[in-house]
């Protein structure tokens, strides 16, 4: 079972899944999750583009790409032959999804069959049970509703909400996962005037075409007004409009270029490997290791030189007296800060050298180059501004891409400063910003939300001095977990407990609304034995694990025919499922170095002190004296690592498993670690808040 991506503006899937039972060598080559309408009913299915011999697969899939995917199943009348037998048709008018967005349901092979309606199968949809991956689905409304119920409880919350909201100031939504931020961002679009343009973005592509589906439904399709965008896609879009007044500034951002953390080449220049590993010399590595900064750190810290709000007035990044002078909230000492500037300007003029830019480069460059709005110091918003010409189209709307009458941010967390003064400018005024975010789950590494980001950001885009945050911005918390029960929610709640104390994250009180299963831990000595119904019986068991690992992982599942689905933290971010098995975390923690500092952090969750406090007190847990806690510069990791944990641990809806396969890792343990000490972890977790 293979998949690629393909197609240019808009991507979509096509994968290759062997027929079974048969040893001719075929493949199927289908797109899952296409819409369409047949006589008159709109549909989703699956087009099955050739069946053909595996070693011909590759040239298919090019013919695929580059003629299906630029006629793009719009209604051509009979220009084009009719598909070759075999083909399931939907109709002239079928159309390809964005399908980035439901790969949801590609992960592992399918069973190819339809929804019998006259046998009541689109009943079975509301069964928990029911794996949505395996089916072709009647309708896309109910393919939503599986995903994202909306219960009494939470209308009733979102209702009160709303009520006591003003219409004219920005709105933050905080609470934690499963507390129903998204739901609130889907109403407020869908109840706003149908004539407002509206900006929804969002990092994560499955989010963002659940949003979109879920307003369709509630608009009645009325959403020609509303532009859905993953925030990547939204930055490309706008930095191919950004027209330099000097033809010397254009420049273009591939993929290749771009600088991450990490990465595999395919995917970009990885940060850790390139730059870190090889461009600097061990003596430049050993002064970053004695001044206590990992490579996370200095990436964090580069991100916030480039990304602060101020350097979306000043169109510049910050320079080193700035960057001293930041609150103690960004955390490092001066002493850390002047090494960490050194370095952002090594890796400035590497990046600079090879032609590679990050995404804080290409921010800068919209800022610079694009509208007016945009490259004033000031902020005067499009609606304000004197010249119209460049803000405004022919028919007096706002220029598509960069301006609406309101811009609804999901999963703010995961965006820089500079980022959300960005989407502040883009819309009408600063008063029109819905953003909804949860400080625990900032998966994007180098990112983080303070208690003060929002506040920062809104108040360095203030034009008037008479007019302050308050009078420009709503908070609302939300309070009430609704997607799981309170075994689980305590198990999460744990967890934010470490990082609330050992990295100040805000602390969220929550409560769940129903009692359900203790979460359990399982060791499993192979991982072909998951493959085993005598050993394994969860078949409709949904496996999360760290983003490092799951692509191999999710490649031997493949090769022991395991039929389970399995993601990575970040894939999985803003998805629920009923059963979910956390994979292997432990281990990769152990791996990575963090056996002991996790075990400390854990047994500080029995601790006695109060939340603010991280420093020993001669204390015992379990016989053993607690360290210092207060990880912000010695295992900033253990940050990233937690939140990447408290995101997995909130997919469950009901059950949850904390399962460790012996056999499985890369054997880079450290002497704290080992198999009982893995297990150990989420022992403690449970023993303290389950």
């Amino acid at each position: 079972h293979r998949r690629a991506e393909v197609g240019t503006t808009i991507k979509f899937e096509v994968l290759a899944a062997g027929l079974d039972g048969s040893d001719s060598g075929e493949v199927v080559l289908f797109t899952p999750f296409v819409s369409g309408e047949v006589d008159g009913v709109s549909s989703i299915g699956v087009v099955v583009w050739e069946v053909s011999k595996d070693d011909c697969s590759s040239m298919y899939k090019t013919l695929i790409s580059n003629t299906e995917f630029l006629r793009n199943k719009v209604e051509m009348g009979d220009t084009f032959l009719p598909h070759k037998e075999g083909v399931l048709e939907l109709g002239k008018d079928m159309h390809l999804l964005d399908l980035r967005s439901t790969s949801i349901w590609t992960t592992s092979t399918l069973d190819l069959f339809a929804v019998n309606v006259d046998n009541g199968d689109l009943h079975r949809l509301q069964d928990q049970g029911l794996a949505l991956k395996k089916r072709i689905v009647h309708s896309e409304m109910l393919v939503n509703r599986a995903i994202f119920q909306l219960s009494e409880d939470e209308a009733r919350e979102s209702e009160g909400i709303f009520q006591s909201s003003s219409q004219n100031k920005s709105t933050l939504i905080s609470g934690g996962a499963g507390t129903g931020k998204t739901l609130l961002l889907i109403k407020k679009v869908a109840q706003e005037d149908p004539s407002m343009r509206i900006l929804v973005v969002s990092r994560l592509p499955r989010l963002v075409s659940i949003i979109k589906t879920s307003t369709e439904e509630k608009r009645e399709g009325d959403v020609e007004n509303v532009h859905f965008s993953t925030y990547d896609e939204l930055m490309q879009l706008m930095a191919r409009r950004v027209i330099p007044d000097h033809k010397a500034d254009a420049r273009s951002f591939g993929r290749f270029d771009q600088v991450r953390f990490d990465c595999d080449e395919g995917s970009g220049v990885s940060f850790l490997r390139v730059f870190f590993e090889s461009h600097l010399s061990s003596h430049e590595r050993d002064l970053l290791q004695r001044s206590s900064i990992q490579p996370l750190t200095l990436w964090h810290a580069i991100i916030v030189i480039k990304s602060t709000a101020q350097c979306v007035n000043t169109k510049r990044h910050l320079e080193q007296h700035d960057y001293f002078q930041l609150p103690i909230s960004f955390g490092l000492t001066l002493e850390q800060r002047k090494v960490c500037f050194d370095f952002y300007l090594k890796y400035e003029e590497w990046r600079s050298d090879a032609g590679y830019y990050d995404e804080s480069d290409r921010s800068m460059y919209i800022l610079r180059h694009g509208p007016s709005v945009f490259r004033e110091d000031i902020f005067v918003s499009w609606t304000d501004t004197f010249d119209q010409a460049g803000v405004v189209d022919k028919s007096g709307n706002p220029l598509f891409p960069f301006f609406y009458d309101m811009v609804c941010c999901d999963e703010s967390q995961d965006f820089t400063e500079m980022d959300m003064a960005l989407f502040v400018r883009m819309s009408r005024s600063i008063r029109s910003v819905f953003m909804c975010a949860d400080p625990a789950q900032s998966v994007e590494l180098g990112i983080s939300l303070r208690s003060s980001t929002v506040n920062d950001v809104l108040y360095s885009q203030l034009a008037d001095s008479r007019v302050n945050v308050k009078q420009c911005l709503q908070t609302f918390a939300l309070r009430t977990n609704h997607r799981t029960h309170e075994q689980n929610l305590a198990m999460g709640q744990a967890i934010r407990r470490v990082l609330a104390r050992s990295f100040k994250v805000t602390m969220t009180d929550e409560s769940a609304l129903i009692v359900g299963k203790l979460p359990k831990t399982l060791r499993v000595k192979k991982l072909k034995d998951l493959a085993n119904p005598g050993v394994f019986k969860g078949g409709n068991v949904v496996f999360v694990s760290p983003d490092e690992v799951v692509h191999e992982l999710r490649l031997r599942f493949s090769e022991l025919g395991i039929k389970n689905d399995i993601f990575g933290t970040t894939e999985a971010k803003g998805l629920e499922f009923d059963c979910v098995a956390l994979l292997n975390f432990f281990t990769s923690f152990d791996e990575a170095g963090s056996s002991g500092p996790w075990q400390n952090a854990l047994r500080w969750l029995s601790s006695k002190s109060a939340l603010t406090r991280s420093e020993p007190t001669n204390e015992k847990v379990a016989g053993v004296t607690l360290e210092s806690c207060d990880y912000t510069l010695t295992y900033p990791q253990l940050s990233d690592q937690a939140m990447a944990l408290y995101t997995a641990i909130t997919r469950a809806r009901n059950q949850l498993y904390f399962m460790e396969v012996e056999d499985f890792g890369r054997g880079k343990k450290t002497s704290v670690g080992g198999r009982n000490a893995k297990l150990a972890c989420p022992w403690l977790i449970m023993r303290s808040g389950a």
